[in-house]
């Protein structure tokens, strides 16, 4: 430790997943299908950009 806190320490690799981006019309078929809390869930993901975690937070008593 005194020489390099780091001495030996291998950097992960990081392999990024394929993004798939819905097209709109399957938003709108899933938004037809989805019942009130996951509706919420996918317009606060399409229409203002939040990830999962985020839309997830959201509830439908809170907007």
């Amino acid at each position: 430790m005194v020489d390099d806190p780091v001495k030996g320490v291998q950097e992960p690799e990081y392999v990024p997943g394929t993004v798939v981006i819905p097209s709109l019309a399957y938003v709108k078929k899933a938004l037809t299908v989805a019942d009130e809390d996951l509706e919420l869930e996918i317009v606060m993901m399409t229409g203002r950009g939040l990830r999962n975690g985020g839309a997830r937070a959201v509830k439908v008593n809170d907007v």
